[in-house]
């Protein structure tokens, strides 16, 4: 059975080259704020800071809330009673809805040909540029977009009108829409609060040291300190006195296709030195060492650890070393790494598979008993799908608190289409619909294709997250109109698809990766494959465009254009690699740098 059904989903156990699938983290939140997951639509739940976001999903917070987003090279800041959600989430292309609400974005590097485009409900919003965007949806769905740096494109109606640094554009009307453009306005409060809190990533001390791919890093900057310590350079230093601290130990694991089990980290920096690079222990104390400044692309990962146990009723892991070969759970096979190859081997931490399954609070339910620590000691290290199977509570954002409730956008604002450019992917399929395929596969997780595979086979005209209406319903024909009529010809043009992109249509309101292995569909080609990247850590660095953001701390007087300065284009790349250093205690004293942190608005700490 097993062998038969992997032979129909040849897809099913997808590795870096395939799932290409990205994720935004929830970096802050003050007030109330609630998480939607795309494999669990029915179930709203309260948003917790760490919680990765991927395709599927989407975030609404409270008439208190804000809430703060950081994905690869950008950063999405929303204000209260906004509805933001993740149509697309590939590597190459981050197409996002906004419903409701207000959000800016703060955009640092954008890879060449990737795609980052906000949909509304009566315009679609492509940034073209790094640099710095507002864009605020009212409650008839009516879009204001402000263009403080960079450049943009908004298609609607099948027309498209560029805008540059300095524009703001006002587009009215769902069947209709009209547009005005007009000059952005200097900031307000909001302005001022996002840029306060973009200033905190921008100054980040932690850039000096690790690799500027890395999300989260800006966290470290507030707690703990960077050593330089023999062998491994400069090093992280995590903020704990208690004896006995162990990486992987503060938090839980989820259940997020297409990776499986996920560390979710209760700890407030504990982002980036679990998700990226590794962990060394030095003078008794636990470093995190990031990934070289002048390693090319870094990629997320669920956790960086290895798996051991998973018989008996037991679940261990340790941290992955700066040497170690990491065999990722999410495929069909691993690396076979002799034992004595893994630097911290020794130093497991071991739960019941109860607690690790429904997503329970590891440090509280830690075993300790010797006898049974000294049979994970010598158990075999898992290699490939972990043979734990999730349940439906191991999708919960965060565990139940009494008397907490939970906020959620009204209905109409659910229900609402929004006006996209290119077609988005299917939503993805049940978690009822999964879990079948899961435990058929042994715990693999389910891919991309697998998942849009599964959608298909459930209904034969897939759908997007959220309605979709074409930003271009006919081919050639142009119904965006401008307030002036001195606009008409210097701005709206016939709409067309990026080289290699597929446009939304009354046909084809979804993409699918698979079109051309599903029964009865018609195939999705693209013009130009883009060029395979490297999944290691340490390969070639794509090629980006990349900008400073602008300094907002003082008003800006009102231009209808703003001139944009040429990309920093700073080298990466050390001058010269540091010396060997000597692995003995009686060596020098480490190098240390105390951080203070920035001096930011409160927010609640989860």
């Amino acid at each position: 059975m097993v062998a038969a059904l992997l032979l129909a989903h040849p897809s099913l156990a997808e590795d870096d080259d395939e799932v290409r699938q990205s994720v935004a983290r929830i970096a802050s939140i003050q007030g109330q704020a609630s998480f939607n997951r795309g494999d669990d639509p029915d179930n709203w739940q309260e948003a917790t800071v760490n919680f990765p976001m991927t395709l599927g999903d989407r975030v609404y917070t409270g008439r208190d809330g804000r809430m703060e987003l950081e994905t690869t090279g950008a950063w999405i800041f929303l204000s209260a009673e906004t509805e933001l959600a993740a149509l697309d989430f590939r590597e190459d292309t981050r197409q996002l809805s906004l419903a409701i609400g207000t959000a800016s974005f703060r955009i640092r590097v954008l890879d060449e040909g990737e795609i980052f485009e906000v949909a509304t409900p009566n315009v679609s919003l492509t940034f073209r540029r790094p640099g710095y965007y507002r864009i605020d949806v009212d409650e008839a769905g009516n879009t204001r977009a402000s263009i403080f740096r960079g450049a943009a494109l908004a298609v609607a109606g099948g027309g498209q009108v560029d805008l540059e640094a300095g524009d703001a554009i006002s587009v009215d009307g769902l069947e209709n829409p009209q547009y005005d453009i007009a000059t952005a306005a200097g900031p307000d409060s909001w302005d001022r609060w996002v840029e306060g809190r973009s200033r905190k990533s921008r100054d980040s001390i932690s850039l000096r040291y690790a690799n500027a791919g890395i999300v989260g890093l800006e966290d470290l900057d507030d707690e703990g300190r960077w050593e330089e310590i023999p062998d491994y350079g400069w090093v992280w230093g995590p903020p704990v006195t208690a004896s006995g601290w162990e990486p992987y130990r503060d938090g839980r694991w989820v259940w997020q296709d297409p990776w499986g089990w996920t560390w979710l980290s209760s700890e407030r920096w504990g982002w980036a030195p679990y998700h990226y690079g590794s962990w060394v222990t030095w003078n008794d104390r636990w470093f995190w060492v990031p990934v070289a400044r002048s390693a090319g692309p870094v990629r997320y990962a669920p956790a960086r650890v290895v798996f051991t146990g998973g018989g008996a009723g037991f679940v261990g892991w340790f941290p992955i070393g700066p040497r170690d070969t990491f065999s990722p759970w999410w495929h069909r096979r691993g690396a076979d790494v002799p034992r004595a190859a893994y630097l911290n081997r020794s130093h497991v931490t071991l739960v019941d598979r109860e607690t690790f399954v429904v997503g329970g609070a590891v440090s509280r339910h830690l075993v300790r008993d010797a006898a049974v620590l000294r049979d994970i000691a010598t158990a075999p290290l898992l290699r490939g799908p972990l043979p734990v199977l999730p349940m439906r509570s191991s999708l919960r954002v965060a565990l139940p608190v009494p008397g907490v409730s939970i906020v959620r956008p009204p209905r109409i604002v659910e229900a609402r289409a929004v006006v996209t450019r290119l077609a988005p992917p299917p939503a993805p399929p049940l978690f009822q619909a999964k879990v079948g395929l899961i435990r058929e596969n042994g715990g693999l997780p389910v891919g991309r294709m697998a998942a849009e595979r599964l959608v298909h086979e459930g209904s034969r005209n897939p759908r997007p997250l959220v309605e979709v209406r074409p930003a271009v319903p006919d081919i050639g024909k142009v119904s965006l109109t401008p307030r002036r009529e001195a606009d008409r010809l210097q701005r709206v043009r016939p709409a067309t698809a990026p080289e290699g992109r597929v446009l939304a249509t009354r046909d084809r309101p979804v993409s699918l990766t698979t079109r051309d292995h599903l029964p009865g569909a018609k195939p999705d080609v693209r013009v130009q494959e883009r060029k395979e990247r490297t999944t290691s850590e340490g390969g070639p660095a794509p090629r980006v465009i990349e900008t400073r953001p602008p300094d907002r701390t003082k008003e800006p007087a009102p231009t209808p254009r703003i001139e944009v300065s040429p990309p920093d284009r700073r080298p990466d790349l050390r001058a010269q690699e540091r010396k060997e250093r000597t692995t003995n205690e009686g060596g020098p004293a480490p190098r240390v740098i105390e951080t203070r942190p920035p001096d930011v608005p409160q927010e609640r700490r989860d």
